[in-house]
């Protein structure tokens, strides 16, 4: 599975990095691929914004049911981190990625 990562105010380098600490405790780390306009039929109509894409495995992806608690992308100039209190996104992106494996 490719989960994609949109950045508007920031860019992201050529070997972007993701950071993903789940509410169980683990610690996911990923390098992922910069999107280039036109890349895969995208097409970017913001010139501000930065796209990437991550892989995960099935196992990965199974650990978004416990939901993310914090999350880290390796843009510039400044990186973006995001803690959250509960789960908004986690269980979000494992029942979607439930309905698409079936």
């Amino acid at each position: 599975m490719i989960i994609g990562f949109t950045s508007v105010s920031s860019k992201f380098s050529d070997k972007p990095a993701l950071k993903i600490l789940f509410f169980d405790g683990t610690v996911v780390e990923k390098t992922g691929t910069v999107i280039q306009e036109g890349t895969a039929g995208i097409l970017t109509i913001n010139t501000n914004e930065s796209t990437a894409k991550f892989p995960f495995t099935h196992k990965e992806v199974e650990l978004f049911k416990y939901g993310v608690r914090k999350i880290r992308l390796s843009t510039y100039p400044i990186p973006h981190i995001k803690e959250f209190k509960k789960d908004k996104i986690g269980k979000k992106i494992y029942e979607n990625y439930q309905i698409c494996s079936f």
